[in-house]
């Protein structure tokens, strides 16, 4: 692998971030931490003495401006404020895109939709569904009817997607008759589903559950019918989550906290672990993913 000076500079801009380049075009086929012995790499450094680089050779190194940099190791330096944050952006060059590869003991419904770069491992039952490039789906995993799951999802084993909810009313004779459940489940781009974790669709069509982009949940979060979670939020370990919840963006939910039925999360909200959300909306305070 080689990635181009060029296409690490398309990625960052892309991204809107500002930079600065000196030094000649190169190319570097490998992503290595800052070390005494480092050559053809991408690697960043965020402090400010120079000599922590002087073992730094034939590679492009991301800094912040001024830091001086020593011309004869032919290294090409790209100054930026936020160093790390583009280095983890140009780290995904780095990536190797997988072919297609689906576990003979996985079970597919022949109306599937599975896109490039998939992953899929063995004893997973996928109904009529789609998914986009790049999923990666570890194995045990049941994805039911109508689910719609963006790129670069990973769900790891064990968990449920889509599952039926329920909705029920007493018909004045002790009698309980339930509502079917006719929704489904859209996971946006980039999302991070852990082990054993259950998504329940939507009760209704056009009241799906939505987990928006760039989302991660730890293991055995809860998320019930019809509830929209905002971009960039982050679960820990076993959250519940009840139907019709909605968030913002931003937000991080505890260990083991639960919000009832109903509630709306103002964007940037911290709820904290083994917090139980009870009113009809909580309070945000400011996030560490807050942009």
């Amino acid at each position: 692998m080689s990635i181009s000076l060029k296409s690490i500079t398309a990625l960052l801009k892309a991204q809107n971030l500002e930079f600065s380049v000196s030094g000649n075009d190169l190319s570097v086929g490998r992503l290595l931490a800052i070390a005494p012995q480092v050559q053809d790499a991408l690697c960043y450094y965020v402090g400010d003495d120079p000599g922590i680089l002087s073992g730094v050779e034939s590679s492009i190194i991301l800094c912040k401006p001024g830091l001086p940099i020593d011309p004869s190791r032919r290294n090409t330096v790209i100054y930026t404020e936020h160093p790390q944050l583009c280095f983890y952006h140009a780290s995904s060059l780095f990536e190797e895109k997988p072919a297609t590869v689906i576990h003979s003991q996985t079970i597919i419904n022949d109306r599937a939709k599975i896109g490039a770069g998939a992953s899929i491992g063995p004893f997973c039952v996928i109904d009529e569904c789609n998914l986009d490039e790049n999923v990666t789906i570890d194995g045990g995993v049941k994805i039911y009817k109508g689910t719609v799951i963006g790129k670069n999802v990973q769900i790891q084993s064990n968990s449920v997607i889509g599952a039926t909810g329920t909705m029920w009313a007493w018909d004045g004779r002790g009698n309980r008759i339930s509502c079917a459940q006719t929704g489904n489940v859209i996971i946006q781009d980039n999302v991070f589903i852990g082990s054993n974790i259950t998504l329940v669709r939507g009760s209704f069509e056009n009241k799906p559950t939505i987990i928006g982009r760039d989302t991660i949940m730890a293991h055995g979060t809860m998320i019930g019918h019809g509830a929209v979670i905002g971009e960039r939020n982050h679960f820990a370990n076993n959250v519940a989550i009840a139907g019709s919840v909605s968030t913002g963006e931003n937000c991080f939910f505890g260990s083991g906290s639960i919000v009832r039925p109903g509630i709306n999360i103002p964007n940037g909200t911290i709820v904290g672990a083994e917090t139980k959300g009870k009113k009809d909306k909580v309070s945000g305070v400011p996030s560490p993913f807050s942009s």
